[in-house]
């Protein structure tokens, strides 16, 4: 990692002068400092990158890092990832099936394929999902985290479920980086700026009613500082395979939201092949 580094400091009028001469060392070593940081945090991104066989992939400008990285593709990811939910089972519509379609997504990222179908109709017959038959098509196949888990159990995927009082968007990236899939439930209008999909608790709070699935942190290439995430939404009407959220659009959809929770696989896992 080469840097050009130039100083331009303009000889003092007075001759010699010692002052000048230390002022000039001082900012030689700032810089010289800054620089070290610089180089130790895109090492550890190098290094996790090597160790969990997951290549650091260099973004270039997203809309609030001007250099950024992230590890794995998400762009590869995305394209493999279930991003348009709802389908069709023992005759009835299923459309708000987002964490089932999100649990599908988890599993193909620890290398384990199957259908929506399929997904959906393991976890009816479990009684895993909203699957009342008087219920209205958007909100037949709806999950708790608790049901997610155990379904994800069923496929030798074990989970752990975290509370946003209990993590920061920043634990999550950590985990992220070294190789943890992630699905995530928040505020769906927070998320994408759409007012009409505020869902709010009895107290007018936003609160959970959709989940994602977590493709990557995205860290500023200097600092290493979380910019954001790229994320998979199958709910969203855009229907795009891979969307970037930003580090503050992400936490006033997560953070403080009433029953909003991330679940980690609990073993990282290597890039797998889609």
């Amino acid at each position: 990692m080469k840097f050009n580094l130039s100083l331009n400091i303009e000889a003092a009028d007075t001759d010699g002068s010692q002052e000048h001469t230390e002022a000039q060392k001082n900012v030689e070593k700032s810089i010289i400092r800054e620089q070290s940081a610089k180089d130790f945090a895109f090492s550890e991104l190098q290094n996790q990158a090597i160790e969990m066989k997951q290549p650091l992939k260099e973004l270039g400008k997203v809309s609030n890092c001007r250099d950024a990285v992230t590890h794995g593709n998400p762009e590869i990811l995305g394209n493999h990832m279930d991003y348009q939910q709802g389908v069709e089972i023992n005759g009835l519509m299923v459309l708000g099936n987002c964490g089932l379609d999100s649990s599908r997504n988890m599993l193909a990222l620890c290398g384990k394929h199957y259908t929506e179908e399929f997904i959906t109709k393991t976890a009816a017959q479990n009684k895993l999902c909203d699957f009342n038959p008087k219920l209205p098509a958007k909100d037949r196949g709806g999950t708790t985290s608790s049901w997610r888990e155990k379904l994800l159990e069923k496929f030798s995927v074990e989970v752990e479920s975290i509370s946003q009082k209990d993590i920061t968007l920043d634990e999550i990236a950590d985990k992220l980086d070294v190789g943890k899939r992630g699905i995530i439930s928040l505020n769906a209008g927070i998320l994408r700026n759409e007012i009409s999909s505020v869902s709010t608790d009895s107290k007018g709070n936003p609160r959970s009613n959709h989940v994602v699935t977590l493709l990557s942190a995205v860290r500023d290439r200097e600092t290493g500082e979380l910019a954001g995430f790229y994320i998979c939404d199958s709910g969203s009407e855009i229907s795009e395979p891979f969307t970037y959220v930003t580090v503050d659009r992400m936490k006033k959809a997560f953070t403080g939201v009433t029953n909003a929770c991330v679940q980690m696989t609990k073993k990282s896992y290597a890039e797998v092949s889609l």
